[in-house]
């Protein structure tokens, strides 16, 4: 039993410092410049076409607990346009248009505690980032010349919580040639259609972590003796030792202590 609360007490005295749990960040197109949403308008192929997002891909990434980095595809754009009717499609499929640079705002939040989001959090336990990149590249029908071209303005971005400190950047990916979304104003059968859009090119999220630990507490100095005449107080480690002690001897008496046995009882 003594051995027990000495081992609890030495545990207590030399616990370590407390380290930060998972970290989640997540990642989207916000804005377009010139367009009200997250699109890129496309000029030149049949009724309408642009570039939009969404679908397919797992925009939020979990650094767990015992992580200190993470890659990860994330967000991209991938094509959908409309034609008149499948004969349109056609004739047109061998277009191929060009995409100027255009400037994208992306968007990130990361936060401490896991996945569920950061609406409750602390302050000093979550940060949103608005940044730049810029988007180019090439538009067909077919699939074939598909291309989407990714600058960004800062190749690095940095989350300061108060639990860790949380870089991370993005870099593109190209994917194989793929068939666009294509939709017909007739409500003929669309192409391209599954549980993944194609994208030309995907943004793979870089993620390192450095964690913060709780600062150690300074040792404790020893008493000063202002009265090295008077009576010394002991020091809490050797009250504790002789409770101990005194516990222990207490335990041996009674061990010790013959039973008597009185006959007139």
């Amino acid at each position: 039993m003594v051995r027990n609360w000495m081992l609890l007490v030495a545990g207590l005295c030399t616990a370590g410092p407390v380290v930060a749990g998972p970290i989640t960040i997540f990642n989207a197109v916000f804005q377009v410049d010139g367009s009200i949403n997250d699109e890129l308008p496309v000029n030149g192929i049949g009724n309408w076409a642009r570039l939009t997002t969404g679908g397919g891909l797992n925009h939020i990434a979990t650094v767990g607990a015992n992580q200190t980095s993470l890659q990860q595809p994330v967000v991209g754009f991938w094509p959908v346009m409309q034609f008149n009717n499948p004969a349109d499609y056609e004739a047109n499929k061998g277009t191929v248009v060009t995409i100027p640079e255009t400037k994208v705002t992306m968007y990130a939040e990361v936060w401490a505690g896991g996945a569920s989001g950061p609406s409750s959090l602390a302050p000093g336990s979550f940060q949103s980032i608005h940044f730049d990149a810029f988007v180019s590249g090439t538009f067909s029908p077919d699939g074939t010349k598909n291309e989407v071209n990714w600058k960004f303005a800062d190749p690095q971005l940095t989350a300061t919580l108060d639990d860790a400190v949380v870089t991370f950047h993005y870099e593109p990916v190209k994917m194989p040639p793929g068939i666009p979304q294509i939709i017909f104003a007739d409500n003929s059968p669309p192409l391209g259609v599954g549980p993944m859009p194609y994208y030309p090119t995907v943004l793979e999220l870089v993620v390192s972590v450095e964690r913060r630990q709780d600062d150690p507490q300074p040792p404790n100095d020893p008493p000063v003796d202002n009265n090295p005449d008077g009576p010394q107080t002991p020091e809490p480690a050797t009250v504790l030792l002789a409770v101990f002690a005194a516990g222990g001897w207490a335990v041996r008496r009674f061990i010790r202590r013959p039973t008597s046995i009185n006959a007139n009882y």
